[in-house]
């Protein structure tokens, strides 16, 4: 499975989830943003790579 093929549905469920256009904006760089750092879909990242991830990216923001 790949990124464009659960892109579609993924934004589908943020909108009906009655989120602003900037905040489904955000939300789609974050997981841009994941994609590009693992390499695989989000779903196939496991939630502690991702705790890993955002623990190392604040670290990186804060240092």
């Amino acid at each position: 499975m790949t990124i464009l093929l659960i892109y579609p549905q993924m934004l589908i469920n943020v909108r009906l989830s009655g989120k602003s256009e900037s905040t489904v904006a955000n939300y789609n760089r974050s997981v841009v943003k994941l994609y590009s750092h693992f390499g695989c879909i989000p779903l196939d990242i496991t939630d502690q790579q991702i705790k890993e991830y955002l623990l190392r990216d604040k670290e990186s923001i804060t240092v």
